[in-house]
């Protein structure tokens, strides 16, 4: 399939085995790109600095579940995936570790600023660093990883209503009223998600990816997925209803795991109900899909609660928190490109660590240039 064709999907094989980065001391920069480990397949994942930065650390945790849903971490973690698949969709995306993915924070305050609009700016950066740093420290939410252009247009777009003009004044503003933070927080995060979003990706999804998923596993063996920034659940409802699809109803509720974790509260409450409009749903499942895996409820309808159960929702930053271990699918679309170049490098790091050798990583259309590192190999671009 070409670039133009798009859904475009891109599966990492391994071309050899790759360590997750080193860990890091107190105080360093954090996790770089896995480079190769000769002679081993064993590695540990890089461990989180103290105060929340990013890294990850082996034995993986994985996020609570609701619904009666557990959490099996009886045999550890597996080593790094060695090469995992990557599947997802073309784009211009940044690739990490290259010439502006290095990491170097630009804009207010880097180039040596000397004239009054400069100086201006660069008072400006130091200001929205100074709440983001606030807002680690008294709100647990590491901010500092995502792109400054899009925190800086969100964040003022929430000044800009409460006419307050400096980062410094919405800093003691938020201090003074607990509600902004979330209205803060979802101006910040914005969730869109759908049904089957990006239908010629889902098609490839069936038609190819999740078929070879299920011939690695064997018959009795689990098959886990993880969609980090699941927003209200759609995308990972999605997945479970082709893995149901493509296994039967029994097969699927006894070996399937899906791991779907979000920073965001307010979401995750919505995801683990599974209670959406009914036109919404209506307009991306044909209906038999419909009938067969939701049940009505007034205008709205409701997922099916025996198979949500295997469905497992959690909090989690991909910033700052571990990875989940032995994933044989995973799905992150549209996430990466909210984070800076350096900051998508530790997490595809991350990511790379979380897949299982033959595991693949799902990406949108905006993001897959990103994983042109020796971390990931192309499956359908």
């Amino acid at each position: 399939m070409t670039e133009e064709q798009g859904p475009e999907a891109e599966q990492s094989r391994p071309e050899a085995a790759q360590s997750p980065p080193e860990p890091t001391e107190p105080g360093t920069d954090g996790a770089t790109a896995a480079t190769p480990d000769p002679g081993t397949d064993g590695a540990t994942a890089p461990a989180p600095e103290p105060g929340g930065t990013d890294g990850a650390t082996a034995p993986a945790t994985e996020p609570g579940g609701t619904d009666g849903a557990t959490d099996p971490r009886t045999d550890g973690p597996a080593g790094p995936a060695t090469e995992p698949a990557t599947a997802g969709a073309t784009a211009a995306a940044t690739r990490p570790g290259t010439d502006g993915a290095t990491g170097r924070t630009t804009g207010p305050g880097s180039d040596g600023a000397t004239g009054p609009d400069q100086q201006e700016e660069s008072s400006d950066g130091e200001g929205l660093t100074a709440l983001l740093e606030h807002l680690r420290d008294t709100r647990g939410f590491d901010f500092t990883g995502y792109k400054r252009s899009s925190l800086t247009r969100r964040i003022r777009k929430r000044m800009d209503g409460l006419h307050v003009t400096s980062f410094d004044a919405y800093r003691r503003y938020l201090d003074l009223h607990d509600g902004e933070f979330i209205e803060l927080f979802n101006t910040i995060l914005i969730n869109v998600t759908g049904f089957f979003r990006d239908p010629d990706t889902w098609e490839l999804l069936s038609r190819v990816v999740i078929p070879r998923v299920v011939t690695e596993r064997d018959h009795d063996e689990p098959i886990r997925a993880w969609v980090p920034g699941c927003a209200t659940g759609e995308e990972a409802y999605s997945l479970a209803m082709l893995l149901c699809e493509a296994l039967g109803e029994d097969v699927f509720r006894q070996r399937v795991k899906i791991y779907a974790t979000d920073v965001d509260q307010e979401a995750l409450s919505e995801a683990r109900a599974g209670r959406y409009l009914k036109r919404s749903v209506a307009d991306a499942l044909p209906p038999a899909m419909l009938e067969r895996y939701f049940e009505p409820d007034d205008t709205h309808i409701v997922f099916r609660k025996d198979l949500r159960r295997t469905v497992i929702y959690g909090r989690h930053d991909l910033v700052q928190d571990p990875p989940i271990s032995r994933i044989d699918l995973l799905t992150c679309r549209n996430t990466l490109m909210y984070f800076t170049p350096a900051a998508q490098t530790r997490i595809l790091a991350n990511l790379h660590f979380a897949l299982r050798p033959a595991g693949f990583l799902v990406l949108g259309r905006s993001e897959a240039l990103a994983t042109r590192t020796a971390l990931f190999t192309p499956f359908d671009l």
